[in-house]
């Protein structure tokens, strides 16, 4: 018998259920409900039904070998199983270990898995996670698992899924390797217990809100292929002390660093100019009493989509240090405009030619404005 249908569905009294290797497919909802199951041993299985040890409550040891394919609910509300290794696995799709509670430990073999939507969410004891050769890891594919120690994604995994390790509040470390271009939105939102965020360089895009309230972060660095940090991306950053900008940076989105109360030192290396983007509209609107903001003209390195995007940068100090790369050509402080009197000192890079560079939207001629020392409070000039 190659496949096995739903036959032994809903039989509380089932306690093990061992295969011959002439089965290879259990279909779906084979021994859904099997709520006295306590150990599965499948050597020839290649494929696992949709529904088919959905709600085994008692199931507490797996062997799967060859498994390749877990469908959608499979061992979803699975309670009991605490360790699970799937070696051959390439494919385990939507909500597969939704809510396995008890799960402390996964590991993935070196098939090029795609790991679906809300495969493992709400796994709260999963505390180990080997994700192997692992390419794709889909929406919300890990949210929720608080007990998870760290996050580090290997250099083959290509996509990551919009959530995908929301509120891991228990992950103290996020690592990103060299195959991921884009962080997308709510990534390692709500992570509260991460204090390292180490970025491979290959990522080039960070998407809104991608690690809003990391409130844990102490040190953030962005690597210079870093073109593009979405809205509120890296939002309520309370305890961040040092954020470096990389030298690809050129854009930066509204409110992108907002609450970074704490921050006593911004550096910035674009390659182009160091952030001139039109920030904080309402301080310009009030600066330029009451005319258009400040739009950035060509040359400029960061978007006018931004604004906000350090508001309330070094509240809590005693003074914001701005530190200038020697990459950058150019230096507007405009993003600032609101934190002027938390500006304590600017250390301007080699390669800075112009200080103050605006362009007025609808104005033909350049228009250019001392940087004076009363636009940045009383502070001073280092460097």
């Amino acid at each position: 018998m190659k496949n096995l249908g739903d036959i032994f569905a809903g039989i509380t009294t089932l306690e093990q259920v061992t295969a011959t290797d002439s089965l290879t497919n259990i279909n779906t909802d084979a021994f859904a409900g099997c709520t006295g199951l306590k150990s599965v041993s499948l050597p020839a299985v290649t494929k696992i039904g949709a529904n088919s040890f959905a709600d085994c409550t008692a199931l507490q040891t797996v062997d799967l070998p060859l498994a390749a394919t877990i469908s959608d609910h499979a061992f979803q509300n699975c309670t009991a199983l605490q360790f699970l290794e799937l070696p051959a696995v390439t494919k385990i799709t939507s909500t597969a270990f939704a809510g396995c509670t008890g799960l402390t430990d996964l590991t993935l073999g070196k098939g090029a898995a795609v790991i679906d939507d809300r495969a493992f969410t709400d796994c709260k004891a999963l505390t180990n996670l080997d994700l192997g050769s692992t390419v794709s890891i889909g929406r919300e594919a890990f949210a929720g698992c608080t007990a998870l120690a760290a996050i580090s994604l290997p250099d083959r995994v290509t996509r990551l899924g919009v959530g995908a390790f929301r509120n891991c509040t228990g992950a103290t470390g996020i690592e990103i390797g060299s195959g991921l271009t884009e962080v997308p939105a709510f990534a390692f939102a709500d992570c509260t217990g991460v204090k390292d965020i180490a970025f491979d360089e290959g990522v080039a895009t960070i998407g809104p809100n991608a690690f809003q309230n990391a409130v844990s972060v102490v040190f953030l660095t962005l690597p210079n292929s870093v073109t593009t940090v979405g809205s509120r991306a890296f939002a309520g950053l309370l305890n961040v002390e040092k954020i470096t900008l990389g030298s690809g940076l050129t854009k930066v989105e509204s409110y992108a660093f907002d609450n970074a109360v704490n921050c006593y030192q911004l550096t910035l290396d674009s390659a182009v100019n160091a952030l001139t983007n039109a920030d904080m509209v309402a301080c310009h609107l009030a600066y330029y009493g009451g005319q258009k903001p400040m739009i950035p003209g060509a040359g400029m390195a960061y978007s006018v989509e931004g604004y906000n995007s350090f508001r309330r940068i070094g509240e809590n100090t005693a003074g914001l240090a701005v530190v200038v790369g020697d990459h950058a050509t150019a230096l507007s402080m405009h993003f600032l405009a609101a934190q002027t009197d938390k500006v304590k000192s600017v250390t301007l890079g080699k390669q800075v030619q112009r200080i103050g560079y605006e362009i007025k939207k609808g104005y033909t001629a350049d228009y250019t404005k001392a940087f004076a020392a009363e636009f940045i409070g009383n502070g001073t000039w280092s460097g």
